[in-house]
């Protein structure tokens, strides 16, 4: 059981385990009396952390997707057993307590008079610690493709495929997590780079306006405009 997410979760404690390392290479070498090729190494080392960090934030949405993908067919299992059936108490409970022993999961499901229907998914304790506390116990969304689509009508159990499910608020699954995590650090990279040299033209023109005239300034967007 949740094989794929545990291979997933191993790269990433070998990540963290590199950073780790980096970081005490960090710390011995601000303490001076080091050489020169042991500041390159460490300046290589740091290169490398930092898109280790990154690929660890594509693994943990990768883990989260492979938990979906293994997780909800077998809860519609379940679910679609029960089609056109009372979404009661005793229904909940029953349906909770199949799709926890077969995925592992906890299993619950919300209709919402505005807004789309959703499952939801959380690891048990009981049945995997390392997962449930890896993902801090968080509870997963799960809301239709087609916004219209309904699992339950008048409180009765609707039939749903698989298909017609996403994982809410997550990014896609990258196959090569390293080469993108690269990719993107040497993006930002280039950017803060073309930054610089934007801010010092900036810094430059400002120098050089009249005492009255009010300063240039790049305009930082505020962190609500881009969140």
């Amino acid at each position: 059981m949740f094989e794929k997410v545990h291979e997933t979760l191993n790269k990433i404690d070998a990540n963290k385990a590199f950073i780790s390392e980096y970081e005490e290479k960090l710390k011995q070498i601000s303490n001076g009396g080091h050489f020169v090729e042991e500041h390159r190494e460490v300046a290589v080392m740091g290169n490398e952390a930092h898109i280790r960090k990154i690929e660890n934030k594509i693994l943990y949405d990768n883990a989260r997707i492979d938990l979906f993908n293994e997780v909800m067919p077998n809860a519609l299992t379940v679910w679609n057993s029960y089609e056109n059936k009372q979404y009661g108490e005793k229904t909940k409970a029953r349906i909770r307590e199949k799709v926890r022993e077969l995925t592992g999961c906890w299993f619950y499901a919300e209709w919402k008079q505005y807004g789309c229907d959703e499952f939801s998914f959380c690891v048990d304790y009981q049945r995997d610690s390392k997962l449930y506390y890896f993902f801090n116990s968080k509870s997963f969304d799960v809301c239709p493709v087609n916004y219209d689509k309904k699992f339950l009508v008048f409180n009765k159990i609707q039939k749903v495929e698989f298909d017609e499910l996403k994982l809410s608020w997550c990014n896609k699954y990258i196959e090569d997590t390293y080469s993108e995590a690269k990719r993107i650090y040497e993006e930002v990279i280039s950017l803060q780079e073309e930054f610089s040299k934007i801010e010092s033209r900036v810094h430059k023109l400002n120098t050089s306006l009249p005492s009255l005239c009010e300063p240039i300034n790049l305009g930082y967007p505020r962190w609500y405009d881009i969140a």
